[in-house]
Formats: structure tokens, sequence, C-alpha cells
């Protein structure tokens, strides 16, 4: 189990750092004991600190240095199950940093799925028919488009940074970053994106347009992942999820908590 563990939050922290590790523009390096990423864009969504191990005696020191190092732009800081050191979070309210989220890490082993799937026709998954072909995976930038067109009210930023992937590293069945989106009369109705390592993939970026919310879209998404996921070589399925309303869906999908990401903005 606690390899488990190690695992989905290893696939949450290495989906920050490995697309921009290969984007122009943006770094990737170890500082102060957090790895980081730091880009030109003004958003806490592609700006990241994650802490891996520092001294408790220096914590404060080494969150001042970070600070500076991301000069003007905000940044989120993460903080898995494992590595929350004692007075962290007076420490961090002290120096200006907002908790955004208390994340649930929650994990699924794709073992519980028993019956294969085609992603080319309709299925009974769990007694209820299912249209996998409204579920598209992006491969170019027009489809691109797509997956942007939900994600960007929730940051302006995601346009560029994301026109970027597709321009500068493209899809290919051999990425290990994969996207999605739910078309509902040719509307983006519900996006999700994927990260495989090794025999794990993690679950990211799940979010429903407003226009489009309470109508089942998520869990759609979520049961055609699981089986996408499955028959690309994964074992496990690893995800956090920042509301009660998420947590309950993943659990009725069979889903179970792993522990507590938290995460910091600091907002300039």
């Amino acid at each position: 189990m606690e390899n488990l563990i190690h695992q989905c939050e290893n696939i949450v922290k290495e989906k920050f750092f490995y697309i921009p590790y290969l984007l122009k523009d943006c770094d990737v390096e170890t500082f102060e004991g957090f790895k980081i990423t730091k880009s030109p864009f003004m958003s806490s969504m592609f700006n990241i600190a994650w802490l891996n191990n520092v001294n408790p005696i220096y914590l404060e020191s080494s969150l001042n240095k970070l600070i500076n190092y991301f000069n003007s732009n905000p940044f989120a800081l993460w903080i898995g199950p494992n590595s929350s050191p004692k007075q962290i979070n007076e420490i961090l309210q002290k120096l200006g940093f907002v908790k955004e989220a208390i994340e649930i890490g929650m994990t699924y082993s794709l073992n519980l799925l028993n019956s294969a799937y085609d992603s080319a026709n309709f299925k009974e998954i769990n007694n209820e028919k299912f249209d996998s072909n409204i579920i598209k995976e992006v491969n170019d930038e027009i489809s691109m488009q797509h997956f942007i067109n939900v994600l960007e009210k929730y940051d302006p930023e995601a346009r560029i940074y994301y026109l970027k992937i597709a321009n500068e590293l493209g899809f290919k069945d051999n990425k290990p970053y994969r996207f999605f989106y739910l078309e509902v009369e040719g509307a983006s109705a519900c996006i999700a994106s994927l990260f495989f390592k090794e025999d794990v993939c993690g679950v990211f970026d799940v979010l429903t347009h407003d226009n489009y919310r309470k109508q089942g879209h998520a869990s759609k998404m979520m049961k055609y992942l699981l089986h996408y996921a499955k028959e690309h070589g994964a074992k496990y399925m690893g995800l956090t999820a920042s509301s009660p309303e998420a947590v309950n869906i993943y659990k009725k999908l069979g889903f179970i908590e792993m522990g507590e990401y938290d995460c910091y903005e600091y907002k300039r």
C-alpha cells in the first residue's frame, strides 16, 4: 500500500514537470529543496513549486528565496501527503501564501474492470448505454481548441500554453500525455487529461463547462478514461479531487482515498 501511495504521489508530481521540461521558454529545476517549473505566464497554473525535502530549520529562508526566484510571477506550492514539515501553515501565512485547496489523493485498481472496451462502438458499462463517439482524443491544434474552450475560463493563460503544447510537442501514440474532450452538439462540454508513467495513469483537468453541469458528463468521461488507461497498459489510476462532490463521484466509480495534498498560492 505504501508503494502505491508513493506511485500515485509521483504521478501527480511528474505530470507538473514533464511537459514544461520539453517546452521552450519554460524551466524545470531543483531549487532550495523544491522541484520547480517557471514559465513566462502570469499564472500559478504554469508556475509551480513542489516541496521535496527542506530542512525545517531553513524552511522560512528557503521559502523567501523561492518567492524571489519567481520574481513577479504568481505560483502554486504543492505539498504531498508525506512531505509536510511541522508548523508550515504558520510560516506560509506569515509570508503571504494563501491556501487554495486540500486535494484528496485517490486511486483505482484497473483490475476491477471486468469488460473490454472498444472505443469505436457502443458498449454496456455498469448497465448503461455508453456512446464513446462523443468523447474525442486531442490529436492536433484544431481539436486542442475544444479542450481549451473549457479550461480557459479558469485561467486565460491556458490558451497560449496549450497551443504551445500542440505546436511544439504534438501528439503521438508514444507520448505519456493525452487530452480528451466530450462533445455535445458540436460544443465542448467536459474535458480531461491523462499522464502515463510505468503502470500508473494519472487523471487531471476533469472539468465540465458551466452550461453542461449536473448532466453526468464527468462520470461518463471517467468511465471512458478508466477503460482507455487499462487498454494502454496501466494497472492503477491516480488523481486528486478538490471538492466533496468530486470525491463522491470518484468513490461511486470505485476509487479509494490515499492521503491529502496541500495546495497554496503566492499571488503577489
